[in-house]
């Protein structure tokens, strides 16, 4: 099952790891790390083609870690062992589960999608930090939010980071990236009514009716949303707030839209 045992730091599938936790975002658009059962479990479940796994020696014995092996193994993956004093070098973070694999990103265009299956979405523009990006992922997957678009995106969605704060749900649901002109176009040529969260707004985010085709977009943290986001045909709501404070941050936003839009959905 295991194609060959790591034992130096100078290995060149050990360097390959490196190569990726440490690259710029454009190397990693094509391949991604995957640390974590969990995350990985999510991942295979989605069918997201792993090419390379790395398991911990010392805890390859473990049931957990035996069917996960087995698996990737099963789907063509180079498996490799790695002795457990280099392993903390490829974990990501102080938590290792013994398990990091590599695996192609399914990060996809806009222009794939399929203009009939979703009928809620949210839409991220300009995002800046994974570990918001995941954790809005999570309340994404939770709420039955159908798919994410990533226009003008600063980040990428399958950084591990992105990965470990959503817990493996950014590969239970579409992600798909454009640019803020192709994601508006596409959005009003499938006939969604696009809502934008902006503190400036004059309508409660309870007021606003969700049951029809849906998109829900939000901006970075730094900037907000941009203006080519303000139009006739754009509603936009507020979350109202009672302290001094003007703002929330975002994956807390974007999990209150979520799930009063779930919660009108569910209640006609």
């Amino acid at each position: 099952m295991y194609d060959r045992l790591i034992t130096s730091p100078r290995n060149p599938r050990l360097k390959e790891v490196l190569r990726l936790r440490n690259s710029r975002r454009g190397d990693r658009l094509r391949l991604c790390l995957i640390d974590g059962t969990r995350e990985l479990r999510r991942a295979l479940s989605h069918r997201v083609p792993v090419t390379t796994l790395f398991v911990d020696s010392s805890q390859q014995d473990q049931p957990n870690l035996r069917d996960i092996t087995a698996q990737c193994a099963e789907k063509g993956a180079e498996v490799w062992q790695v002795e457990p004093r280099l392993f903390p070098k490829i974990a990501y973070g102080e938590r290792h589960e013994g398990v990091v694999a590599i695996a192609e990103s399914p990060l996809r265009e806009l222009t794939t999608a399929n203009t009939n299956r979703h009928q809620m979405v949210g839409v991220l523009v300009a995002l800046e930090k994974p570990g918001n990006l995941g954790a809005i992922a999570r309340s994404a997957d939770a709420a039955g939010i159908e798919a994410l678009i990533l226009a003008d995106p600063h980040t990428d969605p399958f950084h591990a980071n992105c990965i470990r704060a959503s817990l493996g749900t950014i590969f239970c649901l579409p992600v798909y990236r454009a640019t803020s002109t192709e994601s508006m176009a596409w959005l009003r040529a499938c006939e969604f009514q696009i809502v934008t969260s902006r503190v400036d707004a004059s309508m409660s985010y309870t007021e606003q009716d969700y049951r029809g085709r849906t998109a829900l977009v939000l901006g970075s943290e730094s900037q907000g949303l941009p203006a080519d986001w303000v139009a006739s045909d754009i509603r936009a709501v507020r979350i109202p707030m009672s302290g001094e404070g003007d703002s929330l941050n975002v994956s807390v936003t974007a999990a209150l839209l979520f799930f009063e839009a779930q919660r009108q959905r569910q209640s006609t």
